[in-house]
């Protein structure tokens, strides 16, 4: 079973993931591991050979959270020229491109040599964003939805996903302290709102698990997303 969350940095996808993680252990008495336990917080990887290492280790567990994709050194860069580009980053389709081109081929090699084998073994996947993601950040940047969705039409569509939605105030606040809230996107409010939109855009595009969570507390959402899980499990 695979299990995506979508949304904006700063909406609680790290929370709620491991919330969700730790109520599927302990109610169907299952072990569980996150990604990030393995690579010591390193989501950069130097050749296949770490990936595969990193497989036999998640493979020992039922219950796996993990990224759509680990970034090689090219990936890595390409991306970081955008995190601290300036705000003309946004009309430089050419290099969302390149970047594009990097995370598609970083998630096929994770897809076929992590995930792929996973899910035949019936393991219980959680993915801190997916494609959707992809869809609704790249686009930002001068590039359309369409064109965005075809480097990623190879992709396992999950078995269940959610995308968790903010206002802009909250997601604004949740920001204020955290490198995310440096980025071009985040300096420009304008900019901000347009990807809160977007992501609610592509929630509906692709069906999503919508969960808003504006006035309620870490446990109300937890519930309502377990509560979801619950009913798609047990189908």
């Amino acid at each position: 079973m695979i299990i995506s969350f979508t949304g904006c940095d700063g909406a609680g996808k790290t929370t709620h993931i491991d919330l969700l993680k730790k109520r599927i252990c302990n109610s169907c008495k299952l072990s569980g591991i996150n990604l990030l336990d393995i690579t010591n917080g390193v989501l950069v990887y130097e050749n296949i050979r770490d990936i595969d290492l990193i497989y036999k280790q998640l493979e020992k567990y039922d219950v796996i959270v993990t990224r759509f994709y680990m970034k090689s050194k090219l990936c890595n860069e390409e991306q970081r020229k955008i995190r601290l580009g300036l705000d003309s980053v946004f009309n430089n389709s050419e290099r969302i491109r390149k970047v594009l081109d990097c995370v598609k081929t970083d998630s096929d090699i994770w897809r076929e040599h992590v995930i792929s084998k996973l899910h035949e073994r019936n393991k219980i996947i959680i993915v801190d964003r997916y494609y959707y993601d992809e869809v609704a950040y790249r686009s930002m940047y001068n590039l359309g939805l369409y064109e965005v969705e075809q480097y990623f039409c190879d992709a396992i569509k999950p078995d269940l996903s959610y995308a968790l939605l903010a206002s802009f105030d909250e997601i604004r606040q949740r920001n204020n302290n955290r490198e995310d809230g440096s980025t071009p996107i985040f300096r420009d409010n304008e900019k901000l709102q347009l990807l809160l939109e977007r992501i609610e855009l592509v929630a509906n595009m692709y069906s999503l698990e919508k969960i808003y969570t504006d006035g309620k507390n870490i446990s109300q959402t937890g519930d309502e997303i377990y509560d979801i899980f619950l009913k798609q499990y047990l189908k």
